[in-house]
Order: C-alpha cells, then structure tokens, then sequence
C-alpha cells in the first residue's frame, strides 16, 4: 500500500488574517442599501462643501419671478420673494450636515468622559454620573432642546453662523445620555479583560487605559451610535426651525423653507415638497448606511 506525500506549494503567497476594520468593510459593501446610502451621504457632503460655488446667491431676490413653477431658468421654481428654491436647497444641504457632524461632536464630547469615568472608576462615582445621565434621561428631548434655544435666542452666539451654534449645544446638551450608557456599558464588559490587566501591571493609569485600551475597543458600537444619531440631529433642527427656533432668517434651512412655503402649500405645493424630500432622502441614507455599518461590525454577523 503506498502512501501519497502532500504537496505543499511553497512558492504560493501566505494567506493573510483579514483585519476586524478590513474584515467589516468588506461587509459593509456586501450590503447594497447601506453602499446607496453611503453613496447618497457622500454626494450630500460634496454638495454641503461646494455649496458657495455651486450656488453663490441663495437669498437673491427675483421679483418678476415670484412663486414661479419648477422648470426653465429655476428648476425648482421659486418662493413668495423670488428667491431660487434650489439655490437655499443646496445651502440647507450645508446646514444638515453641519448640524449633524458638529452635534456628534458635542455629545462625544460630554457622553465619552462621562460613561468612561463611570465604567472604571464604578463605586460612588458610577451612582452618582449614572444619576444624573437618568435625570437627564427622563426629560424629553425634543422639549429640552426647544428650553434651550429659546433661553439662548437673546445671547450673542445667535449671531454666530446664523444661530447654528445655539443648536449644536442645545441638542448635543439633550442627547449625550445615550452615548454616555453604550460607552459605560462597553467598558464595564472591557475593564475586566486580561489586556488592561496587564495595562494596570505594567503603570498604566486611568487615563491611559481609557483611550489606549479600552475605547479603541468600543469604537464599533460607538461609531454605529454616532451614525444613527446624525440623522436625529438634522431632523430635530429642521423641527426648530419650522417653528422658527433654529436657524435666523434670512438663511435657508430645509425646516425654514417648509414653513415659508406652508402657507400656500395647496397653491404652490413644491415649496413644501422639495425640501421635506431632501429631508426624507437624507434621513433614510443616514438610517440605511447606520444599519449597514451595524451589521458590519457586529462580529456575530460574519
């Protein structure tokens, strides 16, 4: 009976180990809703950075072409002054994504620390941050962040980016609770691991724990968090300024632009619908590419 040796082709290139980033990339765009998403997303930051060359007159005003139908020289016609309405579109665009990027920006900023120092330091400091997230927590979101901007409407920031600034604290100050938990949470199931035990061997303080260690770690969850909070960002201030708490006119946003064109919304019903379209599309790509990038980090998914 004669054995049959293996071959082993040594000149073949090693395989290599997909990486938990390459690995979840990959993934990512297997999932054809999350990739149109993304895609849609993409095309809407270009629009946000090239709006003052793409549209450089957003508040001009035309009028012998008042209340003008879609179609010939204004392709979305144009509002009860004459002003382009896909001009204050594409501004509204640049409004969106600055409200959804600078609002994440200020919950990180709250929510990390707070669910960190929670989640490793634990005892009293962890009741007492937990306490107060659950303060924070059972007031309404929507109702703290319409306090806020009305508190703020009289303070000197209202002038600074046509009051945007105002927002961005409101709803990062209303919202940072959710971050904050998903960070505690995913800390407190990290802080036990032999890797930061032998951190904590080797000198390591807190600190550097914290963000050598145990965020870098939680960054899936957080980045998925992050994603499905942008979309919330962009609709609650296109709330605001329907009620005319957020951005302050003249400059367009998509929620302003809804409530000037709600008065004649059976008359001229383009007024409303293009800008709660751009609404819509924006939310569901966000929703979409936040879904997709779920998907794609959860390990379990493979």
């Amino acid at each position: 009976m004669t054995a049959h040796a293996t071959k082993i082709d040594l000149s073949a290139p090693p395989r290599h180990q997909a990486s938990l980033w390459g690995d979840a990339w990959h993934r990512l765009l297997r999932n054809r809703m999350a990739v149109v998403g993304g895609g849609i997303v993409i095309l809407l930051l270009l629009v946000a950075l090239l709006a003052n060359f793409i549209a450089p007159y957003p508040n001009k005003q035309d009028y012998s072409a008042v209340f003008q139908a879609p179609g010939g020289k204004y392709l979305l016609g144009t509002d009860n002054l004459g002003r382009d309405q896909l001009s204050r579109l594409i501004h509204g665009a640049r409004v969106a994504v600055m409200v959804g990027i600078f609002t994440q920006i200020v919950i990180l900023a709250i929510g990390l620390p707070i669910g960190s120092m929670a989640a490793l330091m634990g005892g009293k400091v962890d009741n007492l941050l937990m306490r107060l997230t659950d303060i924070v927590y059972a007031f309404p979101d929507l109702l703290l962040i319409i306090l806020l901007s009305t508190v703020l409407r009289d303070n000197p920031l209202r002038d600074v980016w046509g009051g945007l600034l105002i927002i961005f604290f409101a709803i990062g100050v209303a919202n940072w609770v959710g971050i904050a938990r998903l960070t505690r949470g995913q800390l407190l199931s990290l802080k036990e691991r032999d890797f930061v035990e032998a951190a904590r061997a080797l000198g390591a303080n807190n600190p550097h724990i914290i963000w050598k260690h145990l965020l870098p770690n939680a960054l899936g969850p957080i980045i998925v968090s992050v994603t499905f909070g942008i979309p919330f960002a962009i609709f609650t201030e296109s709330t605001l300024s329907f009620l005319g708490l957020g951005m302050v006119p003249p400059n367009p946003s998509w929620g302003s632009m809804i409530q000037d064109g709600y008065q004649a919304i059976f008359a001229y019903p383009y007024l409303v619908l293009f800008p709660a379209l751009a609404i819509a599309i924006t939310l569901l790509s966000f929703t979409f590419l936040g879904d997709g990038l779920r998907d794609a980090l959860d390990p379990r998914m493979k």
